[in-house]
């Protein structure tokens, strides 16, 4: 084995036994030249290595520090089997092992969809709290319509159209919470006893809001690339008397998963067909990775089948 193979070796033994953790510097040159009893032009043969291998970094007159792990490739689970009947659903004490978790520091809260708020635009949300007092006097600190203020409405329909939307203001209610929508759109539309066709897995919190409407849940088939089975929809449609569909077309939680648009224009298709209405939380669709943001499913409806759902808890904060 060449020499500078060796040395690149030793290195990576430190790393991995947590000598030099995660974006800490190595030693210089000469440095470890000196410590590994090796000539500097070996040293810096090993140091091009483990470059190339991503395992260190060089930063412009700075030196080499060492780089994130790769996390290992991990298989994408197959879409789950749909459920043969519609069930009652029950999550309360799911829910409330959830909550008891979030008050424990130490737990990550990876089942709470909750963005930290490093994340979030924490002075620009104190500049405009603070010019809305000063421009808006009393009437920011007032009550407002029922159906909401006239303005956030406006922005919220300009808002829209990079979804590809086309909405009017009267068609806009500005409710407490995307928890708040998604019950009214559920009372809108069914009664407690009725059929709501879910993705599985899906978000708890949607779970919630069947249940405590007393409205039975049918499992549809949900796979983390594709998003929604159709054919497992349409299979779920034609045995049982489906109420409403509730999906995350966008960046659907847990999965991650996004509807082509092909499949969106199809699953409207289908709530044509069998007569059902699609609810639709988009409350992640602006978190998209790219310049583009994915259309709505909302915005391929031209026969008043979807009801749709959004929020700012993710993108300007949950409060």
């Amino acid at each position: 084995m060449a020499l500078y193979r060796e040395v690149a070796g030793r290195i990576q033994q430190q790393i991995d036994s947590g000598l030099f953790s995660f974006g800490e510097r190595l030693p210089g040159v000469r440095k470890l030249s000196q410590s590994m009893d090796v000539s500097v032009s070996t040293v810096v043969q090993a140091q091009r290595l483990l470059e190339d291998n991503g395992v260190i970094a060089a930063r412009p007159r700075s030196g080499f520090y060492v780089c994130q792990p790769s996390m290992p490739e991990t298989t994408l689970p197959a879409a789950g089997l749909s459920a043969a009947q519609p069930v009652p659903v029950t999550t309360g004490e799911v829910t409330l092992f959830l909550g008891q978790l979030s008050q424990q520091k130490e737990c990550a809260q990876l089942g709470f969809a909750i963005p930290h708020t490093d994340f979030l635009p924490m002075r620009a949300l104190q500049k405009s709290l603070s010019s809305a007092v000063r421009q808006f006097d009393e009437r920011a600190a007032g009550y407002t319509s029922p159906g909401g203020n006239e303005a956030l409405k406006q922005q919220i329909a300009r808002r829209m159209r990079f979804a590809g939307s086309e909405v009017d203001t009267e068609d806009i209610l500005i409710t407490g919470g995307a928890q708040e929508a998604l019950t009214l759109a559920l009372r809108s539309i069914a009664e407690p006893g009725d059929v709501i066709a879910i993705e599985s897995p899906t978000y708890y919190g949607l779970l919630q809001a069947v249940e405590s409407l007393g409205m039975k849940a049918i499992e549809v088939a949900t796979d983390p690339v594709e998003g929604i089975s159709l054919p497992a929809l349409e299979m779920a449609a034609r045995q049982w008397p489906v109420k409403a569909c509730l999906l995350m077309p966008n960046f659907q939680n847990p999965l991650g998963a996004k509807l082509s648009d092909d499949n969106k224009e199809k699953i409207i298709g289908l709530a044509e067909r069998f007569d059902f209405m699609l609810i639709e939380d988009d409350i992640y669709g602006e978190l998209s990775q790219t310049d583009q943001r994915p259309r709505s499913l909302h915005s391929y409806d031209d026969c008043g089948r979807v009801i749709y759902y959004s929020s700012f808890s993710k993108t300007v904060s949950p409060g």
